[in-house]
């Protein structure tokens, strides 16, 4: 499913067009469509690489592969970290090209020294081939490595978009249902392409809730955990402040005292939970 994303599309073009070797950042909850759209970006000049939990010789070896479809024999050396598998695919390109790293927090989570590596070669300009797109799903680390003043790809990414859910016209349409009836459905699903997608073969709300959101065997039963997975390393506080908000606790103070927590301790929490916009 691919709807609207007309003005993230429009941006995305044009700063791949540019004569200069770019580096774009894309970022954003899990399930809005970022790697529908990257997709939609993709040329024949483009590589496509997503990146998941296995150790980095692994990782390396697999991005090497990706990169046979540009540079027939790339994967025959073995690269021992990514500052060489970089530099070399920079000195092996004839053209310039598009190169996507999807997921790209996990390859973080195991080369804890990549930011620093892609910042090297950016200010080094060893990346003059090629244009490249760092996409990503864990919000939080995403912040660490790119926006937060410190970190070591701040100000050096010629587009930085957060892909945002959609709204609640777009949901009306994409179901054809009624202004009323996309309110109600919006209230459970929100702007989530993928939720849309689970929700539009089934013949209503309710039907869907109990199938896929009520039922421990359906796709979304445990949603929450996945998500905050992405973010934080226990879900327990922040999934417990969202049960009390969820059954009607509104003030810090009442969700404060039915943990029995001073207030001063989820104030952490809450900041996380506002920011990545689950309350």
């Amino acid at each position: 499913m691919f709807v609207n994303r007309k003005t993230e599309i429009e941006r995305l073009k044009l700063v791949l067009k540019s004569s200069k070797a770019c580096l774009v950042v894309i970022y954003g909850r899990r399930r809005c469509g970022k790697s529908t759209l990257i997709r939609r970006l993709m040329s024949r000049d483009s590589v496509y690489f997503s990146a998941d939990m296995r150790e980095r010789p692994l990782q390396i070896k697999a991005f090497a592969e990706r990169m046979e479809v540009m540079i027939p024999g790339f994967a025959a050396p073995v690269y021992p970290d990514w500052n060489s598998v970089f530099r070399a695919l920079n000195a092996a390109l004839a053209r310039k090209i598009t190169v996507c790293i999807d997921e790209f927090p996990y390859l973080v989570r195991n080369s804890s020294d990549l930011p620093s590596v892609l910042q090297n070669l950016h200010d080094d300009n060893a990346h003059g081939r090629y244009h490249l797109i760092l996409c990503g799903s864990s919000q939080k680390m995403m912040n660490d490595m790119v926006l937060n003043r410190k970190a070591p790809l701040y100000g050096r990414a010629d587009e930085i978009m957060r892909i945002q859910p959609m709204s609640v016209s777009h949901l009306k349409s994409f179901l054809r249902i009624t202004a009323i009836d996309a309110v109600e459905e919006y209230s459970v699903w929100g702007g989530i392409p993928r939720y849309w997608e689970i929700r539009k073969p089934f013949g209503s709300l309710a039907e869907t809730i109990s199938w896929h959101v009520a039922n421990p065997t359906g796709l979304l039963y445990d949603e929450p955990e996945r998500l905050f997975s992405d973010e934080i390393r226990t879900s327990v506080q922040a999934y417990t402040m969202l049960s009390l908000i969820g059954s009607g606790c509104n003030r810090l103070s009442e969700i404060a005292a039915r943990m029995e927590k001073p207030a001063t301790h989820l104030s952490g929490t809450l900041a996380f939970l506002t920011e990545l916009k689950y309350i």
